[in-house]
């Protein structure tokens, strides 16, 4: 899956965040939240997926980062359309700094 974020980034304003992602199984996803110090929580706001996964799609989904020190934390909360519970949390450490022009 490969993607992109974006921050509307204004001091007197909430910092809105959008993550755009597409993967090479049909799925286009654009999901929303809001920056609150360390933490993003996402939202899907628009889903659209080739019809032979469009089954497998959950009802409701929902994401987080959170960032503590050198490690981010991933948790994704998933329910199916037949009414299961899914939450996967992975785990992130920075192992480099990368220098910018």
């Amino acid at each position: 899956m490969n993607g992109f974020l974006t921050i509307r980034n204004h001091p007197d304003e909430t910092q809105l965040v959008a993550l755009t992602s597409v993967s090479n199984s049909g799925l286009i996803m654009i999901e929303e939240g809001e920056l609150r110090g360390s933490s993003i929580i996402f939202k899907p706001h628009y889903r659209v997926s080739h019809p032979l996964v469009a089954n497998k799609m959950p009802r409701e989904m929902s994401r987080s980062f959170l960032k503590n020190g050198e490690k981010l934390l991933q948790s994704v909360s998933k329910k199916s359309v037949d009414g299961k519970n899914e939450h996967i949390s992975k785990h992130y450490k920075k192992i480099v700094n990368i220098e910018f022009l």
